[in-house]
């Protein structure tokens, strides 16, 4: 297999993306930089920068049925085969979402001590976890299942990308057949396929903690991207992070971005210590107490 490729998991391309794919160039060089774009909003033009289109014909074309209406949130996984599909083989597929945050003039630096690592697949979290009604659909196919982790960084072997194939089609199966489940995230299928296949697994929580840790990766609170840009001695890696336009977007008009989640005050404090006042007062519109209680 040739060398590593690292891809950007997005629905949209702009300035934040942009610069993520650029950082990444640096790590691996020219030609190992990709972007997997959900286009079902249509066609999003990312530039110089090579893309790997996922739609709901393609999803349902590689699972062998139907999707639900929120597969490109829930689906990540399928960006690893889009990839693959699409890229040829690689010895390892590196998945960032565009709301992680690496730290400027550092990605050789943490790339070189990520690729030191063995491993078929890694990620945060990756370890076994109380299973939500959202992953439960996994154990159609690979009963037993119980682990979890956080999908936003990500490094699978490209040897294993038939598996993933594999599996969502077999759960597809068993819910064509009436399994009454939900489809599964990402997160769920591949940890669990890891497991069940004897994959060696690494947990970056616990491999680099100085670089990953609950305290700054993990699924909330998020930060607000420039108020990180400034640590350029750090090689912390960071997640969910946000640009101002993004904190508005998701405050003032709901699910706009694809994302299923609202914001509550009590998620919002790292974005409005880092805010300006007239910045807290706009997203302080939208949080007030009996707005709040209601998300």
């Amino acid at each position: 297999m040739t060398a590593d490729i690292a891809f950007i998991r997005s629905h949209r391309f702009g300035e934040v993306e942009d610069r993520l794919a650029h950082q990444l160039e640096n790590a691996f060089g020219l030609g190992n930089v990709a972007l997997c774009v959900d286009e079902s909003r249509g066609p999003v033009d990312t530039g110089r920068w090579p893309k790997a289109s996922l739609t709901r014909a393609r999803a349902e074309k590689m699972v062998g049925g139907t999707v639900p209406d929120d597969w490109g949130w829930r689906m990540g996984d399928l960006c690893h085969i889009a990839i693959a599909e699409d890229f040829g083989p690689r010895r390892h597929q590196w998945l960032i979402e565009s709301d992680v945050h690496i730290p400027p003039g550092q990605e050789s630096a943490i790339f070189d001590r990520l690729n030191a690592i063995t491993a078929d697949f890694m990620a945060c979290a990756l370890r076994p976890k109380k299973v939500k009604p959202m992953a439960a659909g996994v154990a159609t196919a690979l009963p037993g299942a119980g682990w979890g982790c956080i999908f936003a960084l990500n490094r699978l072997a490209g040897r294993h990308v038939p598996a993933v194939r594999t599996l969502r089609r077999d759960i597809r199966a068993a819910m064509h057949a009436g399994a009454k489940v939900q489809t599964p995230n990402d997160e769920a299928v591949l940890a669990n396929l890891g497991v069940a296949m004897d994959w060696t697994l690494v947990d970056l929580w616990t491999a680099v903690p100085d670089m990953f840790s609950h305290r700054w990766f993990d699924t909330n609170p998020p930060a607000l991207r420039r108020a990180l840009d400034a640590q350029t001695d750090s090689q912390r890696v960071s997640h969910p992070v946000l640009e101002v336009e993004q904190v508005f977007r998701r405050l003032e008009a709901p699910r706009s971005e694809g994302h299923p989640q609202a914001y509550k005050a009590s998620r919002l404090g790292r974005i409005l210590a880092a805010m300006t006042p007239e910045e807290k007062a706009r997203v302080m519109k939208h949080l007030e107490p009996a707005t709040d209680a209601g998300r």
